[in-house]
């Protein structure tokens, strides 16, 4: 039979190697021989310190740049009912959805949350233009329109 351990000791190594691996918190003097602390998440300022003010104007460029071009887009200066009209509103639809998408990656790394949902608009502004002419030309649509011009 085995002998009863000895939790007090045991307990006692544990708290040990505990107190030895221990993090120094960030401002205070690491002890020689520590281990360093762990990296911080990956992009965006690490916390506790602010964002730049410079990384902030470029959301914001984004932001104003995404909205412009999405209200801009019903005002599409050409017809876009077939051909390579219909071809280049498309590329700016996708362009625009894809600006969205840039909008809210630069807002979420920045961690502004206005900014980040003018970009979720911006993008369903986007998938809203881009599903409307698709519709129209599938079999959604009681009176199907042709990709190519006659």
């Amino acid at each position: 039979m085995t002998e009863p351990r000895n939790w007090d000791k045991e307990l006692a190594d544990i708290d040990r190697v505990i107190a030895a691996d221990k993090v120094v918190p960030a401002g205070m003097p690491a002890r020689a021989g520590a281990p360093a602390p762990p990296p911080s998440g990956r992009g965006g300022p690490p916390s506790g310190s602010a964002p730049r003010k410079r990384d902030l104007a470029w959301v914001w460029l984004r932001v104003v740049v995404g909205i412009a071009a999405a209200v801009a887009l019903p005002f599409w200066p050409r017809s876009h009912t077939c051909g390579l009209d219909l071809y280049l509103y498309l590329a700016a639809t996708a362009v625009v959805t894809l600006w969205g998408v840039w909008i809210m990656h630069g807002a979420w790394k920045h961690r502004r949350a206005v900014a980040h949902v003018s970009g979720l608009l911006v993008f369903l502004a986007g998938l809203v233009f881009i599903a409307i002419p698709i519709a129209q030309r599938t079999s959604f649509a009681a009176a199907r329109l042709t990709w190519t011009c006659p």
